[in-house]
């Protein structure tokens, strides 16, 4: 391997920070299918990436239109290329004042300290393999600092773009801090070249003050080559909320995890998300949810959709801690396979400490109805629409829980272009109809 990739802003407690990071990741080797948290991913995909291998400048790599990327209101957008910030490509201008949205390099120049209180401190890398190469090997990634009492009108769009020129592999780091009261809605967007294989290593920290909100969608629809895995931590303290949604379209392998610690009475998290699979791809979710204090809720509902002889695998677990009384926690998983070559993997599971609690899991496992099927080809409609309505209407069930926002409404469009039905999501918004859910 080559030595770790340094920034300017490297200082004592950083440079000892990625010297961790690289032990760790030599001492705990990569992942395996013998861990739990690993179980259905295809770990053969991260064997002979050259983590440690640095990639050209960003400003030396050539992108292609970003325009079409772009989603409709959104108050901006920030892109990353290759790993690193590229301030000519992004548009800064709907950020509020006295809010800081950019690039985590950026920061760790100016602000260190700042940025010490929140990098490591909420996903650690002691038994986390892949955090610790990012960890050792990272070069930006995202810095977000809402204060306090401040809501953010509108999404921020953030572009993770890879290209052509890149390195084998590339590790951004977010850090999301936002204060007591703080509100923000963040879309991520992860895409790359089709024609080559890579490898996205990230990881996005996120800390939330008493009573603040986040909403995070992650889009993931990198190039046929990729191999993604994405871990996203949250701390929440009392009142806070989280949301998520993980929209997972792209790459030959894929992994998106969330882990959320409801470490306060009140704080509450909603962990969505919808995988769409074709030809040979596997697409990988891991939850994990620990209710450690008192009146804390979650609800998750995991939505997938398989064709062909593509693998889609949902894992949860969630914690209910001795002590955490009242806390309350529903977990599902519905898939949905479009041919006999297609298979799901689900566990959603429950490890409960404390006797006064709600808790419930669940999990399906079908084909489409040839009732309905029937019905749909009897009207006169085509197999390939009606195959294309009936699976629409089995994904809306967790599009919808993304909202109604307009980068919502153009991902559900997005989605049903994909499953071959968007003219039918367009006649039913002309007749005013709501879609069925």
């Amino acid at each position: 391997m080559t030595s770790p990739i340094t920034t300017q802003a490297d200082g004592t407690w950083l440079g000892t920070l990625r010297a961790e990071g690289r032990a760790r990741f030599e001492s705990l080797g990569l992942p395996t299918t013998k861990a739990e948290a690993w179980r259905y991913f295809p770990t053969r995909a991260l064997r002979g990436v050259d983590f440690a291998a640095a990639g050209p400048d960003a400003s030396d790599a050539s992108v292609d239109s970003i325009d079409g990327l772009r989603l409709p209101g959104t108050a901006a957008c920030l892109v990353f290329v290759d790993g690193r910030f590229s301030a000519e490509r992004s548009d800064l201008t709907g950020i509020p004042d006295g809010v800081t949205i950019g690039s985590l390099a950026a920061a760790l120049a100016s602000d260190p300290e700042r940025v010490r209180g929140v990098l490591g401190a909420v996903a650690p890398s002691e038994n986390a393999a892949m955090v610790a190469a990012n960890e050792a090997w990272f070069t930006d990634g995202l810095w977000v600092d809402v204060p306090a009492n401040t809501a953010v009108e509108g999404a921020i769009q953030v572009l993770f773009v890879t290209t052509e020129a890149a390195g084998p592999a590339t590790h951004p780091r977010n850090l999301v801090a936002l204060g007591r009261s703080a509100e923000l809605t963040l879309v991520f967007g992860w895409s790359g070249p089709e024609g080559r294989d890579y490898a996205t290593n990230a990881v996005t920290e996120v800390s939330l003050g008493n009573n603040a909100t986040l909403r995070l969608v992650n889009v993931e629809e990198e190039g046929g080559g990729a191999t993604h895995v994405h871990h996203l931590q949250a701390r929440q303290t009392r009142d806070s909320t989280l949301k998520t949604f993980a929209l997972s379209l792209g790459g030959r392998s894929s992994r998106t995890s969330v882990r959320a610690e409801l470490s306060e009475p009140g704080a509450s998290c909603q962990l969505d998300g919808f995988y769409l699979a074709g030809d040979k791809q596997r697409l990988d979710n891991y939850t994990e949810v620990d209710h450690q204090a008192p009146h804390t809720q979650s609800d998750q509902y995991y939505g997938g959709v398989m064709d062909d002889s593509a693998v889609g695998n949902y894992l949860g677990l969630v914690f209910i801690r001795e002590g955490a009384s009242k806390a309350d926690a529903r977990q599902l998983n519905r898939n949905l396979l479009l041919s006999p070559k297609a298979t799901a993997n689900t566990k959603p599971s429950l490890e409960i400490d404390h006797d006064d609690v709600k808790a419930s899991h669940g999990t399906t496992v079908g084909q489409l109805d040839d009732k309905a099927l029937f019905y749909l080809l009897s009207r006169g409609i085509s197999p390939e629409d009606a195959r294309g309505i009936l699976t629409l209407a089995f994904a809306q069930n967790a599009l919808s829980r993304m909202g109604e926002a307009p980068f919502a409404a153009a991902l559900v469009h997005h989605v049903a272009s994909k499953l071959g039905a968007e003219s039918v999501l367009v006649d039913e918004e002309l007749m005013g109809g709501e879609g069925e859910q």
